[in-house]
């Protein structure tokens, strides 16, 4: 008497399953190491993710602090707020301008003109108003370019100190 049981496979054969389950697995892997190029290709190209995403958007230059945080500020001070902005494209680009939204900013470090992946620093020095004395604020100033992109803002925020203080 033969004693097998009926889920024994001959051998050399695998179940559907099986197969199912190889599939799977075989196609996670690929999907693993797809993903793992991906980045690592992008950071060849880029410098890093941040920066593909920006020339995906079609930006050409990308700041790297923006926004800045100044915290508490005392009524009446002048501060230079320093950004940092990456050129996200092959060529060169000049930053031609700044366009602060508020008279009490005015934009330095412009022209500017950064090489293929270089970092270059504009400024933006702001003078808190009296009036705004216990308020929060948030400003901005659009970058303008010698060639077709979006304007780039570049944002700063912070509270004036109250009077009292």
């Amino acid at each position: 008497m033969n004693s097998s049981s009926a889920s024994d496979q001959p051998s050399g054969r695998s179940s559907p399953v099986r197969l199912l389950a190889l599939s799977i697995a075989s196609a996670a892997v690929v999907a693993v190491v797809l993903s793992i190029t991906a980045v690592v290709t992008v950071r060849a190209a880029f410098g890093d993710v941040a920066s593909a995403i920006a020339w995906w958007n079609g930006l050409v230059v990308l700041p790297i602090n923006s926004p800045v945080d100044l915290g508490e500020v005392p009524p009446g001070e002048s501060l230079d707020v320093v950004f940092h902005l990456k050129n996200v494209t092959a060529e060169a680009v000049t930053v031609l301008g700044a366009e602060p939204d508020c008279s009490c900013t005015v934009a330095g470090g412009v022209p500017v003109t950064l090489a293929p992946g270089e970092i270059a620093e504009v400024s933006l020095a702001f003078t808190a108003s009296r009036a705004e004395s216990g308020q929060s604020f948030e400003r901005q100033a659009l970058l303008h370019f010698d060639v077709d992109s979006p304007a780039t803002a570049l944002l700063f925020r912070g509270r004036v100190r109250g009077g009292d203080n």
